[in-house]
């Protein structure tokens, strides 16, 4: 019950700051944004209701990572607009090149983390699967969200408005646009990040050689964990809690835990 509490209470909060976050960055684009976000929502909610799956606390994970991957692509069809929009491109003509340039990099990305879900779904166990499935659900979703359902929404607003101009907060705010302006050479930098990539690299997989099964938690290795409460005001010493844990290994009956100095385990 805790880690469902939690887990759901991670969720919302993740939707809910997230969705400030777009409104308030993005502002009518933004509001667009979280809306798609929403229907994502609900069709991840529907589609696992169609097919009887059931919540798990990797799924869960699943969901909270779609979130943020759900406006990632409005992100980047914003953006794109906004390069329009700079430009002096009118802004229908900003809207619908948006949209085109930031296509091929959404399915791409997109894609690749689909394959990530398939193998995943394939080859994992039931908890990485529960993972795997509902992340692939949320790919799926976002992208028609982001790709169809926003453009529709923006098309049938300026359809009823005529408006010309739109703003975000980095076009309405003059020291927001001066510092998004690129003053620094990073395609030249190319050669130093390489080598830095190639040197963390090279360390990361030294470091799994020299820790070795240490990186296991009991689900590789195997093993019994167990989960104890303490009761409020008391304390039990390690000494005092492997003590139990040793008798409770070879004792069936649980119930002489309860009594004696300390804890109750």
């Amino acid at each position: 019950a805790a880690n469902l509490e939690a887990g759901l209470k991670a969720s919302i909060w993740a939707l809910i700051v997230v969705a400030i976050f777009m409104a308030f960055y993005y502002m009518f684009w933004g509001v667009v944004a979280d809306f798609a976000l929403f229907t994502n929502m609900v069709l991840i909610l529907g589609v696992m209701a169609l097919k009887d799956a059931t919540f798990t606390l990797p799924g869960i994970a699943g969901i909270v990572l779609t979130i943020g991957m759900a406006v990632d692509a409005n992100v980047l069809i914003f953006e794109r607009i906004r390069e329009e929009i700079d430009r002096q491109a009118d802004l229908r003509t900003a809207v619908r090149l948006g949209y085109e340039k930031a296509l091929g990099t959404i399915i791409d990305a997109n894609v690749t983390t689909l394959i990530i879900c398939v193998v995943l779904g394939y080859t994992a166990t039931a908890e990485v699967k529960g993972f795997a499935y509902t992340l692939g659900i949320g790919i799926c979703a976002s992208m028609f969200t982001a790709l169809f359902c926003t453009r529709v929404i923006v098309d049938m607003f300026l359809d009823a408005t005529k408006l010309n101009k739109i703003g975000m907060l980095s076009t309405v705010v003059p020291a927001i646009r001066t510092a998004l302006l690129p003053k620094i050479n990073w395609i030249g930098k190319r050669y130093i990040f390489m080598a830095t990539s190639v040197v963390l690299i090279v360390a990361g997989l030294a470091a799994v050689a020299t820790r070795g099964d240490d990186m296991f938690d009991i689900e590789f290795l195997g093993g019994t964990q167990v989960t104890f409460k303490l009761k409020k005001g008391e304390s039990l010493t390690m000494e005092a809690v492997e003590e139990r844990l040793a008798r409770a290994s070879i004792d069936e009956d649980l119930s002489t835990l309860k009594r004696g100095e300390g804890a109750t385990v």
